[in-house]
């Protein structure tokens, strides 16, 4: 469900609600969510939608 949610936020291209759901992340995966922040903030959504879809598949 959350992957499914971060999914939909990158499609729509809303950063504010990808942000939200990374502050979600448990503090045990902090790295993870300081790299996703990063690439919100360097504008590569892209990146994490390809991410999401290799996950979708695997």
């Amino acid at each position: 469900e959350w992957l499914e949610q971060l999914y939909n936020a990158v499609k729509a291209l809303d950063d504010d609600r990808i942000l939200e759901l990374i502050e979600q992340i448990p503090v045990e995966e902090s790295l993870l969510a300081e790299k996703l922040s990063n690439l919100v903030d360097n504008f590569q959504l892209k990146t994490i939608r390809q991410l999401l879809e290799s996950l979708k598949l695997g």
